[in-house]
């Protein structure tokens, strides 16, 4: 039944929307915890997400709203790169600051992102996050990928993952292997701190998720364990000198 509003959706926009993965397992653990520590822990988590937010999406040309642990960022086709740049930013700087991994998607479709936010890729984006994606990553149909402004060579299509058969015409962002590749670019021994990190933080989901949701992260732990084995080489190389030293 249509109510006659003119919303103004503009088409081909392009939309990502990201969820924290077990926000409401967090937030429910923290009604117990008493009100000096809950309040402490409250406003340092809001401090540092909403900096990380800023941090990442800084981009004059994207667009940005979030409430709670959802963030929806959108932008014209031609900024593409920018976007993807952002999410990655974003996800990496929650997994190694804040302990927090994400889920979310990617689409192109019609919207309204002015005062506030509204569109059928909001919709289907929204539906995406919450049914389809099921595990801690950010997934993209073939039908958006196609639509998107990327260049042939951009090093975003070397972490592009066909999904599984149950999620055809889908691929996912290898978020494990960005992060453990960004890590092989700093010195020697903060990779040790990383991947340290990395490990702590999946274990700390596994140890606090319901049996439904411990097999999801359990997912990510194999592909942050496929990620570190097929990098072990390089992983390991530039520490032998370090380890000599000590």
């Amino acid at each position: 039944m249509s109510i006659g509003l003119k919303l103004n959706l503009q088409e081909n926009r392009l939309l990502l929307f990201i969820d924290i993965f077990g926000f409401g397992k967090i937030v429910e653990d923290n009604v117990s915890i008493n009100d000096e520590t809950k309040n402490k822990i409250y406003t340092d988590f809001c401090a540092n997400y909403k900096n990380i937010i800023e941090q990442s999406f800084c981009d004059d040309k994207i667009k940005l709203t979030w409430v709670s642990d959802t963030v929806m960022a959108s932008t014209e086709l031609c900024n593409s790169e920018q976007l993807l740049k952002s999410y990655a930013e974003f996800a990496e700087r929650l997994f190694y600051t804040l302990d927090i991994i994400v889920r979310g998607a990617i689409v192109v479709g019609a919207l309204n992102h002015d005062t506030n936010i509204i569109g059928t890729s909001v919709n289907e984006a929204a539906y995406l996050e919450k049914k389809k994606a099921k595990y801690p990553r950010v997934i993209v149909s073939k039908e958006s990928l196609a639509k998107m402004r990327i260049a042939s060579n951009h090093n975003f299509y070397d972490y592009l993952v066909v999904a599984e058969a149950e999620l055809t015409g889908y691929y996912y962002f290898d978020f494990a292997k960005f992060a453990l590749e960004r890590t092989l670019k700093l010195d020697p021994m903060p990779v040790v701190s990383r991947l340290k990190t990395g490990y702590n933080t999946i274990k700390h989901y596994c140890d606090g998720a319901n049996e439904e949701n411990r097999h999801k992260v359990e997912w990510l732990a194999t592909e942050w364990a496929r990620a570190i084995k097929n990098n072990i080489e390089p992983l390991l190389k530039p520490l032998i000198p370090k380890l000599m030293d000590l």
